[in-house]
């Protein structure tokens, strides 16, 4: 990073929604699991994200796409080790330790990348960045077939 956010020009509301994406597990989910009590509720967050990503590509917004996949990869980890905490039960004390500070550490991790796109930085995740930016790139160029049943103008 060079001291200037470099999507600073993208719209205030663009930059929400990145940002409520990498953020979704502690902004909505926590909250909705507080009022339910149903870990699976977590499964909605990599959804909406995904959702989110999948839309961006459609509109050919190459930041967003990248970033919505990015929060869509670490938003499922954080579900997986959530489902296994509840799910699994580890018994062993350490083990219910390492799974809890892991999805603690993952989530202020993703907090910190809501942080940084709010403020229109572009935000890599340490294993996930280079590999979803390739990815995102690669569908975002790929050719499209034509759906004869969809009626696009």
């Amino acid at each position: 990073m060079n001291g200037e956010p470099n999507y600073k020009s993208l719209p205030i509301q663009q930059r929400i929604v990145i940002s409520l994406c990498h953020s979704i597990t502690v902004s909505l989910g926590l909250p909705i699991y507080l009022l339910t009590q149903s870990y699976l509720i977590f499964i909605l967050c990599p959804t909406i994200c995904y959702l989110i990503s999948r839309y961006h590509r459609r509109n050919g917004n190459s930041w967003m796409a990248y970033q919505g996949l990015q929060s869509t990869i670490i938003n499922l980890t954080l579900f997986f080790g959530i489902f296994a905490l509840f799910e699994f039960q580890p018994t062993a004390q350490i083990l219910n330790l390492l799974l809890l500070s892991a999805i603690f550490t993952l989530s202020v991790y993703s907090l910190w990348g809501a942080l940084d796109t709010l403020l229109g930085f572009e935000f890599n995740y340490v294993f996930i960045g280079n590999i979803s930016k390739k990815v995102s790139n690669s569908n975002l160029y790929r050719k499209r077939f034509k759906d004869k049943y969809r009626n696009e103008k």
